[in-house]
């Protein structure tokens, strides 16, 4: 029995599972995760190890060196980066992407710990696996008018954070900006002096006094009861009774010589949202988390905190599920009118609702039972997953407009539905196979691509090849038999309907071009030739970009005050930003952190970042707006070096180890060789036109002040470096020495002296330390005081030293710029010897990924040509369609140009795609042409009958593709412009593709085959 008998007879039981197979699909689709962009492992691991206050030379040597040798010979280890500032070390690895980092991160731990003992004591290391789940996908500040930075801490740290922690699908709960609460034990210097005592008794008797501890279990009789030994202090003044020396027979109590107060914990980070201080809350979400679930868990539980604590205001000031929100709801509206259209270009060439509605439903029925294998697969709803069905419509439907033409056709020759089924799926199942699994195997080389490509276009290759095998699978068994449950009679309907007379009109039209074009093929071939010249000048004139952007409606400013600036006069000018945004109409909610910065990142005291968000309905993109605010800024605080970036940007960036679109590293073992060129390239980087935000890669930390012990004068009074450095860093930082017990909560003691001489460089020379002995010794007496040289931080890349400059641009793609840059450099930069330059960042992001790319189309232009192969047996045939699908990229190149849009990796995978849309078209045509042969063994006769009959299905098939593709490439609403691109890459491509499908192809068959 033929498979259209088999369908016929089978017809209930096909519907019937089909709507059961869709409502699963349903229930596949609502349980799906959603998020922004696909989860996806970076292949980083990033590392940093804090060592207290070293200086960078120390840093270098004791922290960074030994750790890049234990972790470069890390199984996969590609790339290791390192940046060194003071008393810490950030390092970065880059694996292969075929590698476990699950596995790698449980190596880099174990080497970590492995090279611990060479590291200097009590060095703190935390290595962390990045992924997208690493960021936050929903910022909350807590501020409050009445209550003080210590009350809003205690109360993001206890009371909100941990209800947090339990929303279903969170990952961690980060807090910027919350101070620990603290007890001071403020020393009086001149009462030490005064009663002989040294820090170490101080510090020591508190220790001793302030412990509890088990003392071991006494069994007795039948008990056996635990022994606690308790001299802690339940109450902080109580402290002041410890006896901390004897002098005589009396003892010295520390209220003597000191006095407790309550205080924070000086970090040197602060927060602040909208001008005022606050705490900052980063929830980040699980990989398999949802994000509308835990924006909606975060909103819930911030509205009963709002409720029990009135006194503190709790804002959301970013939540990527408003851009979820607005981009899914983009999607699904292209979807719609893309479905809509295409639905109608079918009505206009069959004019028949019944057939209409066949096709139609083929739409979500593919899409749902889709949903199933996505599901099963791990896949989430994103922009890429959505923008893979959006794109996809128009080949979604093109099996059903096979399939329902074809019947339609055999229906209007006067056949009855129980013969006109079989025959007409007899007559197209073949290269119905073929030309759906073409654009499969076009898609399948996607999955070479690696990086940031990879990362985000294999979901949509993915959502794509699925989606086309299961409206294959349906235009076999769902379509014809819907088809036949709509016909209500036995009768054929000759003759029908307005779209059958005008495909008549066509199809009479074309055969008498196509005459004419076989006996003039090399004529044909050359306007051919003359339209891939056209495009080749295109081609030249378009700009080269790597993903594309979009408008996030959200964006991070990256600020870095003076070298060596204070805390305090860093959020004084600060304050001068917040009055620029509050002035920006556009500005919906701004969060600011000095001292720490959105992500996993070693940050000075003297640089942060804002998150700022935009509102909805406004005028001006938010390039306008950053060129805007970043003008105000460099006119009103000159000093103050800023850099723009959107969020999402940033965070893709950042876990691509690429940040910025500009990448100039130079090497060498000479530092001053290196910091000289690069600020010499610097000159000439912001030479060209849309550099912005252009940086030398010099940061310096700030100044030192540096106290060289006299040994020889310091072993006189009894003291040493070491208990100079001990001294000197508890009068300045202070030393904990125990901790009290609020109720369950844990304070700490710290040891200091008053704020008078922590807050003044010049009272560091008058410290006076007490030996063991009770000697006093002016610090000035035992030490060389003087100003240090200006740290500067250090970079290095596979163990070589680095300074890399760095640039962001505006209103300009990569391609042209660094072409600019490279160009500048090379004719006007000096280089010493011993320096070599390479390209880095997004640049060299994109040279890789295009580089996978050309891969990537050799790779898909072999497998349709295999399948070819084994469709037709014939090379001739096979090279025909390769060849006029090549030319259709023609129409891509031009619509790139005329629209304006870059070659970026979203264009060409667009283009890779055109090869498998137009080889459909050639499929249809040359199979039904290699029948007709078989039959009137006229070459030339058999290729114009098979125009004309499939003429009309090869209009409908290019002409629904391009209304499903319409609303992607007007890029309309938000997320939209990461497929437009693709969309208009393929909308003209697939424009063109009716003349060389229609035209070329057959030509081409004919002259390869017209002396067999």
């Amino acid at each position: 029995m033929s498979l259209g008998g088999i369908v016929s007879a089978n017809r209930t039981a096909i519907l019937g599972l089909s709507i059961l197979l869709a409502i699963a699909g349903l229930w596949s689709a609502w349980t799906m995760p959603v998020s922004i962009f696909p989860e996806v492992a970076f292949h980083r691991i990033d590392i940093i190890a804090r060592a207290g206050d070293l200086p960078v030379e120390q840093s270098v040597t004791a922290l960074t060196r030994p750790l890049e040798n234990a972790l470069s010979g890390v199984l996969g280890v590609e790339t290791i980066r390192s940046m060194t500032t003071r008393g810490g070390a950030q390092l970065d690895l880059v694996f292969s992407w075929n590698q476990d980092m699950l596995r790698a991160l449980q190596l880099v731990q174990a080497a970590m710990e492995e090279t611990r003992a060479n590291l200097p004591a009590g060095v703190e290391l935390e290595a962390r696996l990045l992924d997208t789940s690493a960021f936050p996908v929903v910022g909350i500040a807590v501020s409050s008018n009445s209550a003080g930075l210590a009350q809003i801490s205690e109360f993001a740290t206890y009371e909100a954070a941990p209800r947090l922690r339990t929303i279903p699908g969170v990952y961690r709960v980060e807090l910027s900006g919350a101070k620990q609460r603290e007890y001071s034990l403020t020393l009086d210097p001149d009462a030490l002096v005064r009663h002989h005592l040294d820090l170490d008794s101080v510090a020591q008797a508190v220790r001793q006094a302030n412990i509890v501890a088990g003392s071991g279990r006494v069994g007795d009789g039948h008990l056996l009861t635990l022994t606690v030994v308790r001299g802690e202090a339940l109450e902080p003044a109580k402290l002041l009774d410890v006896v901390v020396a004897q002098e005589g027979a009396t003892p010295l109590r520390l209220g003597d010589v000191a006095k407790v107060e309550s205080s924070l914990r000086e970090d040197y980070t602060r927060a602040a949202a909208d001008g005022k201080t606050a705490v900052l809350i980063g929830v980040s979400r699980q990989p398999t988390g949802n994000v509308i679930n835990v924006s909606s868990g975060v909103r819930a539980i911030i509205e009963q905190l709002a409720r029990e604590h009135p006194e503190y205001e709790i804002a959301v000031f970013y939540d990527q599920a408003d851009l979820v929100h607005e981009a899914i709801a983009s999607v699904r509206d292209s979807i719609l009118v893309g479905l809509l259209l295409a639905v109608g270009t079918i009505f206009f060439f069959i004019a028949e609702w019944r057939t209409t509605v066949v096709a139609a439903a083929v739409i979500p029925t593919t899409v749902l039972i889709s949903c199933i294998v996505l599901h099963a697969l791990g896949m989430s709803f994103n922009l890429m997953t959505l923008g893979g069905v959006a794109a996809g419509i128009g080949l979604i439907l093109d099996d059903a407009i096979v399939v329902i033409e074809n019947f339609h056709r055999h229906r209007g020759l006067g056949e009855p539905v129980l013969t006109a089924l079989p025959a007409s799926m007899l007559e197209i199942t073949h290269a119905l196979l073929g030309s759906t699994l073409t654009p499969v195997a076009v898609l399948l080389p996607l999955a070479l691509l690696s990086g940031v490509p990879g990362a985000f276009f294999q979901p949509l290759a993915v959502t794509m090849s699925v989606a086309l095998l299961v409206s294959l699978l349906l235009a076999l068994s769902f379509t014809p038999a819907l088809a036949t449950l709509m016909e209500s009679g036995d009768a054929g309907r000759a003759g029908r309907g307005p779209g059958d007379r005008s495909a008549a009109w066509l199809s009479g039209f074309y055969a008498r071009g196509m005459g004419w074009t076989l006996r003039r093929p090399w004529l044909t071939l050359g306007a051919c030739l003359a339209v891939a010249g056209c495009s080749f000048v295109a081609y030249g004139r378009i700009e080269t970009g790597f993903i594309p952007e979009m408008d996030e409606g959200a964006f991070v400013l990256d600020y870095w005050s003076p070298p060596g600036t204070s805390l305090e006069e860093t959020t004084r000018m600060l304050a001068t930003v917040d009055s620029v945004l509050q002035a920006t109409p556009e500005v919906a909610a701004f969060s600011r952190r000095t001292g720490s910065e959105l992500g996993f990142f070693l940050t000075e005291a003297n640089r942060g970042d804002y998150a700022i968000r935009l509102h909805g309905e406004r005028q001006r993109d938010i390039e306008t707006i950053m060129d805007t605010i970043r003008d105000q800024i460099h006119a009103r605080l000159p000093g103050m070096r800023i850099e723009f970036v959107q969020i999402m940007q940033d965070m893709i960036g950042d876990l691509s180890g690429n940040p910025n679109p500009v990448e100039v590293k130079f090497f060498g073992a000479n530092q001053q060789s290196l910091e000289a060129t690069a600020r010499a390239a610097l000159s000439l980087v912001a030479e060209v036109p849309g550099i912005v935000d252009e940086f030398d890669g010099l940061t310096e930390i700030g100044p030192t002040y540096e106290v060289k012990v006299d040994e020889r004068a310091s072993h006189l009074v009894g003291l040493n470096a070491e208990v100079v450095q001990r001294w000197l860093e508890t009068a300045t930082t202070g030393a904990v020495v125990g901790q009290v017990l609020d109720g369950d909560r844990a304070i700490p003691l710290r040891l200091r002296y008053p704020d008078e001489l922590r807050g003044r460089l010049d009272r560091v020379a008058d410290l006076t330390l007490v030996d063991g002995h009770g000697k006093p010794a002016t610090l000035r007496s035992l030490a060389h005081l003087s100003a240090g040289p200006v740290a500067v931080q250090r970079t290095r890349e596979n163990l070589r030293q680095m300074v890399r400059l760095t640039a962001r641009l505006s209103h300009r793609e990569i391609g042209s710029a660094l072409q600019d840059i490279q160009g500048l450099l090379r004719q006007r930069l000096v280089v010493p010897p011993g320096v070599s330059i390479e390209y880095g960042g997004l640049y060299a992001s994109q040279q890789q990924a295009f580089s996978e790319l050309l891969l990537v189309f050799g790779g898909s232009i072999a497998c349709v040509l295999a399948l070819l192969l084994i469709e037709f047996g014939s090379l001739a045939s096979a090279l025909a369609i390769v060849i006029g699908s090549s030319l259709a990229l023609s129409g891509s190149l031009l619509s790139l140009w005329v629209t304006g849009t870059s070659l970026n990796v979203s264009s060409i995978v667009g283009m890779i795609m055109v090869v498998g849309i137009v080889a459909k078209n050639g499929i249809l045509l040359l199979d039904f042409a290699r029948r007709e042969f078989t039959q009137c063994k006229d070459r030339r006769a058999a290729l114009i009958r098979a125009g004309t009959v499939r003429l009309r299905p090869i209009l409908m098939t290019s002409l629904a593709a391009i209304a499903g593709l319409a609303p992607l490439a007007a890029g309309i609403g938000a997320g939209s412009q990461m497929q437009q691109p693709l969309a208009i890459a393929i909308l003209g491509g697939v424009s063109l593709s009716m003349i060389f499908s229609l035209l070329a192809i057959p030509t081409l068959e004919y002259l390869l085959t017209r002396r067999k």
